[in-house]
């Protein structure tokens, strides 16, 4: 499977349609920390979109693998922040 980058999800994802996670703010910021995390979810295993609601409408925020119910982050580790 080809792992899309940061950067195309963070500028392209608006318009992704499918596999796509929106994630609440303490599950998003996690995720933007580098942690892994257990979420449900519906769709295939693989890369997801992850997203936040932010200012009524979602933003994407990375690529995450999703795998037996955990949703890994992918951010790089100098992109990673802790709010």
């Amino acid at each position: 499977f080809w792992k899309p980058t940061t950067d195309a999800a963070r500028r392209f994802g608006t318009m992704a349609t499918k596999n796509v996670i929106t994630l609440e703010e303490p599950a998003a910021n996690r995720f933007l920390a580098g942690g892994d995390q257990e979420l449900p979810w519906d769709g295939d295993w693989g890369y997801l979109l992850v997203s936040h609601d932010i200012a009524g409408g979602p933003e994407p925020i990375g690529v995450g693998l999703y795998t037996y119910g955990e949703l890994q982050s992918m951010i790089p580790k100098g992109r990673r922040r802790e709010f």
